[in-house]
């Protein structure tokens, strides 16, 4: 009796480990295909040889910019405050004519990428 207590404690404990792992693995998947997405849609926002917002109209990362975090101001691309205490990203500009949001295309779900240029 002891002996089949026993196994199927064991039987039960792989069953819920074997469950756990499932959906971790469901999960990554889930992770994996959501930023697979985000970097294609943010390739085909910088194709082209710059920005546009939904509506077309051409955005330009490059000008005289404050950041909103530590009032730094600086001249250059908008994507990252360049103080040394701050780095704070940017995580969208508005078009000049229509005032719709551009998200940055260097964060995909959250994580940072470096530009090249």
């Amino acid at each position: 009796m002891q002996l089949a207590i026993a196994a199927l404690k064991i039987a039960f404990t792989l069953l819920v480990a074997l469950g756990e792992a499932l959906c971790w693995i469901g999960l990554g998947a889930v992770q994996l295909t959501l930023l697979t997405l985000d970097a294609v849609q943010a390739r085909r926002r910088l194709s082209g040889g710059g920005l546009h917002c939904d509506e077309g109209h051409p955005v330009s990362p490059e000008g005289s910019w404050e950041c909103s975090a530590c009032r730094f101001r600086w001249r250059g691309l908008v994507w990252q405050c360049p103080n040394p205490s701050c780095h704070a990203l940017t995580p969208f500009v508005f078009c000049p004519v229509c005032r719709r949001s551009v998200r940055n295309p260097y964060v995909l779900e959250g994580h940072h990428v470096r530009p090249t240029s």
